[in-house]
């Protein structure tokens, strides 16, 4: 005399449709995707990659000036010694050529991917070819730095840490 064994099937009759796997797996993969689909939507509203230049054959003709404003500094040999700390930052300059010093220069710190966060400094001259400005808030990573007058232009690309000391060649 053997017993019966119970029917383990999913198709038993009466159960709610809830109850069924393969219906949470149809009604699942379509949910998840219209989810991260507005969540994407979100993320591309609320970020601006500023990627793309109403007139690029302007832009690209200004381009030959900014390498004229490198190879100017370069001729010159501008070097200059910059340093961060809590309370300020300070830029030691020098120069091969004979060059007359402005009273103030322009940092501008550059996020490589978002120009969002890029920051702009004024730094004024404090004695010499030392120049001083009032610490900025920005995160430590990757940056460009760009310090530049309208003749000339130093730049590069700097991982800057809370207090750093960095030479722009």
């Amino acid at each position: 005399m053997s017993t019966p064994l119970p029917d383990t099937s999913v198709h038993q009759a009466g159960l709610p449709w809830y109850r069924y796997p393969t219906v949470l797996l149809i009604v699942a993969i379509p949910s998840v995707a219209v989810i991260v689909g507005f969540a994407m939507l979100a993320v591309a509203f609320a970020t601006f990659d500023g990627v793309v230049v109403d007139d690029y054959y302007k832009h690209g003709k200004g381009i030959n000036q900014v390498l004229h404003r490198d190879e100017n500094a370069r001729t010159l040999g501008i070097v200059a010694d910059i340093s961060f700390n809590e309370l300020s930052i300070t830029a030691e300059l020098h120069a091969v050529a004979a060059i007359t010093w402005p009273d103030t220069l322009s940092l501008q710190i550059l996020h490589p991917t978002q120009a969002g966060r890029d920051v702009v400094v004024e730094m004024s001259r404090e004695t010499g070819q030392r120049y001083i400005a009032d610490q900025v808030v920005f995160n430590p990573g990757e940056w460009i730095l760009q310090i530049d007058t309208a003749q000339w232009r130093l730049s590069d690309r700097f991982s800057i840490e809370k207090n750093s000391e960095l030479t722009l060649e």
